[in-house]
């Protein structure tokens, strides 16, 4: 299971794939979870909050690639969390 937890937005899948590439070439190889990744990523059919919940558990570092997509979705997530006990 990798040991670094890839954020992103996922309008940036081009930067964030490009991290990891670069991450892989520094030793890395195999230790980066990107959801979108055909080999190590969220396959098609899998239960995707439950894939992302166990690869941010056995997560050692978090790299979050930030921007303002990014941000705009954070904000999001906290909007509808506020919303939640509605």
């Amino acid at each position: 299971m990798a040991r670094i937890f890839l954020s992103h937005s996922s309008q940036n899948n081009r930067e964030a794939l490009a991290m990891k590439v670069w991450l892989e070439s520094q030793g890395w190889k195999d230790e980066v979870f990107l959801d979108f990744d055909p080999e190590t990523g969220i396959k098609i059919g899998e239960r995707w909050k439950e894939r992302l919940s166990k690869a941010h558990s056995r997560s050692e570092a978090f790299l979050f690639l930030t921007s303002p997509a990014y941000s705009a979705s954070q904000r999001d997530r906290i909007r509808l969390a506020g919303h939640a006990d509605r």
